[in-house]
């Protein structure tokens, strides 16, 4: 069994990692290619919306597992979503 190091004091250091990808608002609306206010509305309204709970609230605000997101914005997308999801409102396509 590995015994945890030490750190430069000698005090025990135990190791672990976390492997959650941890998400505020902004970083949502940036993976999602949605605006900060889109995913703020989504938030605010989560009872209609059924998007993820955050897993915390901080004073600097709620963070997210971003993997909650990937699920919950490809099924919004397929049932609720249209052009204007797209933060960019490039339409050009569809006008070809």
């Amino acid at each position: 069994m590995n015994e945890p190091e030490e750190d430069a004091v000698g005090q025990p250091q135990e190791r672990w990692s976390f492997h959650s990808d941890i998400v505020g608002l902004k970083e949502i609306a940036e993976r999602l290619g949605v605006t900060y206010f889109r995913v703020r509305r989504w938030h605010e309204r989560r009872e209609s919306t059924k998007c993820p709970a955050p897993i915390v609230r901080l004073k600097t605000g709620p963070l997210w597992d971003m993997s909650d997101w990937h699920g919950w914005f490809a099924l919004w997308k397929l049932t609720r979503g249209s052009e204007s999801w797209n933060r960019t409102g490039d339409n050009k396509a569809a006008e070809d």
